[in-house]
């Protein structure tokens, strides 16, 4: 697990609920770039090394980024992949996958989320608790969809977008890449790329200047 955060924590948890219900899976440990997390343990799984640890090491391990923010999680994957290492993706077992539903590598999904028929989730997203996604949604990679989202079919979530907890998306709306829609939010209308939209209905409020 790349990662020694509070995410990480939970996705340790995640993996050993996958692990109680038959998966074939162990945890071998957790890679951060923190010198201070060298060599200790955290969640009971020691702390391997920092991220360049995996370099080589693609055919003895896979890979789940326990990052929340996109930008992060686009980062090492980029990393991850120069290094050879697959993705592993965390899916807890409760979870409802409709027929003709796709999740990505390197996709984590907590408990009480429901995917409809034919949603097409992307690489590294993470999928809070009591989400629900209707048919035909499509999720980009790398995105942050918080707790309690619910979103109706044939929605577009564009890659690397933060969709904040409680929002509620209406049929057939595009969000474009990199946007960030604010907690509570109800998503009406289309919004653009690398925009920050809140309220009732979202209104984007500002352009997001993005670090280099």
């Amino acid at each position: 697990m790349v990662g020694g955060g509070n995410l990480g924590c939970e996705t340790a948890w995640l993996i050993e609920e996958m692990v109680k219900a038959g998966a074939p899976v162990a945890i071998a440990g957790f890679v951060d770039d923190s010198t201070v997390k060298q060599g200790k343990k955290f969640a009971g799984y020691k702390v391997l090394g920092p991220v360049s640890w995996l370099k080589g090491k693609g055919r003895e391990y896979k890979a789940v980024i326990a990052l929340g923010l996109p930008l992060d999680k686009m980062k090492i994957s980029k990393l991850l992949k120069s290094y050879g290492v697959d993705l592993f993706s965390v899916v807890h077992p409760g979870t409802t996958i409709g027929k003709g539903s796709v999740i990505g590598k390197g996709s984590i999904i907590f408990p009480q989320v429901a995917l409809s028929v034919n949603v097409k989730i992307g690489n590294c997203v993470l999928l809070n608790p009591g989400i629900t996604i209707s048919h035909d949604v499509v999720i980009g990679d790398c995105c942050l969809i918080g707790s309690g989202v619910h979103m109706a079919g044939k929605a577009v979530v564009g890659r690397g977008c933060e969709i904040g907890t409680g929002t509620n998306i209406i049929p057939e709306i595009r969000i474009g890449a990199g946007a960030i829609v604010g907690a509570g939010a109800v998503v009406v209308r289309d919004l653009p790329a690398g925009v920050v939209a809140v309220g009732v209905p979202a209104k984007p409020i500002r352009k997001i200047r993005r670090r280099k």
